[in-house]
């Protein structure tokens, strides 16, 4: 698979926030000014929220952060009450070291962290690759369904559609997780939307870091090129 675009690389680290700020500190004065300022946010919550329901987290948007290469990486972060999320354009390896360099400086404004706090990771990665192979080549008779399917949809059978013929192929590939609650994103590869099959670009979503999402869907193009 040739990569062309990270859409989102996510990195979810569930922890209690009042593990963090046990003794219940005023961070609109102190950490949370700091953060805005040291990674450069366009927009931060301008006020507290007293709302006890609300599930929108404090986001903080825009901001820079120099990854261990040296570039300069957007950032997204979001604080909620049972978890913290980073977001980049680069990789879940960028969003999960943001997420620890604050770990490791929080400590400066009376907060605590430990490694062992964090009760779960998560992570989605959402890409555009190009590959040389199509989906129908999961199986012939797939192949021949979608002919069948572009005969039944041509030509006069849809008065309601020009006189046209359309070409229907295999363009989706979904795998879901078992189970009630909280559980992985599901694993897609399909067709990118408005493109042509010509173009041979396929978005793909998983939970899982960005290098083995990559390798992962490498081996999807094994099975499709046997």
């Amino acid at each position: 698979m040739e990569l062309v675009s990270v859409v989102i690389a996510r990195a979810v680290w569930f922890v209690n926030a009042r593990d963090i700020n046990p003794r219940g500190l005023n961070l609109w004065h102190t950490f949370l000014p700091t953060l805005t300022e040291k990674y450069k946010f366009i927009q931060y919550p301008k006020e507290m929220s007293l709302d006890l329901q609300r599930e929108a987290g404090d986001r903080f948007v825009g901001g820079t952060y120099k990854n261990t290469q040296g570039a300069n990486i957007l950032i997204n972060f979001t604080s909620f009450d049972d978890g913290m999320v980073a977001e980049t354009r680069s990789s879940t390896q960028d969003s999960e070291a943001f997420l620890e360099e604050i770990s490791q400086w929080i400590g400066e404004f009376g907060l605590v962290f430990r490694p062992e706090m964090v009760r779960r990771k998560g992570y989605v990665s959402e890409l555009i690759v190009k590959s040389e192979y199509r989906l129908n080549a999961l199986n012939p008779k797939l192949e021949k369904f979608a002919a069948r399917l572009s005969k039944l949809t041509s030509g006069e059978r849809l008065s309601s559609l020009p006189s046209e013929s359309f070409t229907f192929e295999t363009s989706g590939l979904v795998f879901t997780a078992d189970g009630l609650g909280l559980k992985p994103s599901p694993f897609r590869f399909e067709r990118e939307n408005d493109t042509l099959f010509s173009e041979n670009k396929y978005y793909s979503q998983a939970p899982l870091q960005t290098d083995t999402h990559l390798e992962l869907l490498n081996e999807l193009e094994q099975i499709l090129s046997s």
